[in-house]
């Protein structure tokens, strides 16, 4: 596993892969062949609870998607402290900046409890996007909408 994941990697088959693809809503809009070609440079993690997934400052070069489990998004303060922002759950992501730009780490993210993940590096999305264009722009419009989300909840946030 690269740095950026300081969890259990398992090594699974192509058809465990996509089944895990197949539980998180993102990848709906995927057929089965594009499925097949994801599978191939997805990656399976699994985290027991209390272990980070990555720190913040730390490299981005990752989306994640929890199929099972929940995560703590922690940010630290100038003066030291950390705070929880926010808890994520079964479908969600993180991570989806880092395949956008070559930023570190905005946040440390903690498993709360027992999780599996699905895992996207970065140089296999490149991969894809080289090989597969049509998938790639399938993922960057995802990528997007996530990032767009995100935006507008914290938006609504700031403005409560």
């Amino acid at each position: 596993m690269v740095n950026t994941l300081n969890a259990k990697d398992k090594s699974a088959n192509i058809s465990e892969v996509i089944n895990k693809l197949m539980q998180v809503r993102f990848f709906n809009r995927f057929d089965t062949g594009e499925l097949h070609i994801l599978g191939k440079h997805i990656k399976i993690v699994y985290l027991s609870k209390g272990e980070e997934l990555f720190y913040e400052g730390g490299p981005g070069n990752s989306v994640c998607f929890l199929v099972s489990g929940e995560l703590a998004v922690i940010k630290e303060s100038k003066n030291g402290s950390t705070t929880e922002i926010v808890a994520l759950s079964k479908g969600r992501s993180i991570g989806e900046m880092s395949i956008l730009d070559e930023c570190s780490r905005s946040a440390t993210v903690k498993a709360s409890e027992n999780c599996t993940l699905i895992v996207l590096h970065k140089k296999d999305y490149q991969y894809i996007l080289d090989h597969h264009p049509n998938i790639g722009i399938k993922l960057l419009k995802g990528f997007s909408r996530l990032v767009s989300l995100n935006l507008r909840r914290t938006t609504s946030q700031l403005a409560n």
